[in-house]
C-alpha cells in the first residue's frame, strides 16, 4: 500500500515539476511574471487607442457617392469668373470640379453645409497636398483621404490651416455662386506635384 502512495505521490510530484518547470531547473521568477505583464498591458492599450481612434478607418473615408462621377472641368480659357446655379447644391453633396492652369490642375469643392450656407474649399490641405488625395464626403463631415481626420461642413471655409480643407473664396449672390477664376488660380500651389517636399 505505502509503494502505490509513494507512486501516487511521485506521479503528482512529477506533473508539479512539469507545470511549474522545476524539473528542468527554471522557475518563473518575478522578473518573468513582471515581463509577461507588461506584454499583457500593452497589448491592452493598443486595442484601447485603436478602438478610440476610428476616424482613421478606411471605410469612414469611402463616399457614399463617387467623386470621380461628379467632377467637372472648367476649361482653360479667358473667363474670369464661372458660375454655378446655387440650387445644385440644395442635397448638400459636396459636388468636385478642376481647372486647367497651365500645366497644373487644380482642383476644388462646392457644398451645402448643415447650417444652410454655400462654402467652397481647394481639395487639398495645408498637411496633406503633397499626396494628392484630397477629400471624401460622409454625411455632413469631410474627410481627408490621405490621414482620415474629419471636418464638419459647417467649417469649411472658416477654420484654415493644418489638415483644414484650404478654402476658396466665393460669393453667392442672386441665387447664384460666383468664382472669380483669379481665385482659383491661387490653389495652384496645391497642386504643383514638381515641388513635392
Amino acid at each position: 500500500m505505502s509503494n502505490k502512495r509513494n507512486n501516487i505521490s511521485d506521479k503528482l510530484q512529477a506533473k508539479k515539476d512539469i507545470v511549474l518547470n522545476s524539473s528542468s531547473g527554471k522557475k518563473f521568477t518575478a522578473v518573468h511574471i513582471l515581463a509577461i505583464g507588461v506584454i499583457i498591458a500593452a497589448g491592452i492599450i493598443a486595442v484601447v487607442l485603436n478602438s478610440g481612434n476610428k476616424k482613421f478607418e478606411s471605410k469612414s473615408i469611402t463616399s457614399p457617392q463617387s467623386s470621380q462621377d461628379q467632377k467637372v472641368n472648367n476649361s482653360q480659357n479667358d473667363t474670369k469668373e464661372f458660375s454655378y446655379e446655387a440650387s445644385l447644391f440644395n442635397d448638400k453633396k459636396a459636388k468636385y470640379y478642376q481647372y486647367q492652369h497651365g500645366k497644373i490642375l487644380i482642383k476644388y469643392f462646392i457644398l451645402k453645409s448643415q447650417d444652410g450656407q454655400i462654402r467652397a474649399a481647394f481639395d487639398a490641405c495645408d498637411v496633406c497636398w503633397p499626396e494628392g488625395k484630397g477629400y471624401a464626403q460622409d454625411s455632413d463631415e469631410m474627410i481627408c483621404r490621405n490621414c482620415g481626420q474629419r471636418f464638419p461642413s459647417n467649417k469649411i471655409n472658416i477654420v484654415k490651416g493644418g489638415c483644414n480643407p484650404s478654402p476658396l473664396n466665393i460669393t453667392v449672390q442672386n441665387g447664384m455662386v460666383i468664382i472669380k477664376t483669379s481665385e482659383i488660380i491661387q490653389g495652384s500651389r496645391y497642386f504643383d506635384f514638381s515641388k513635392k517636399g
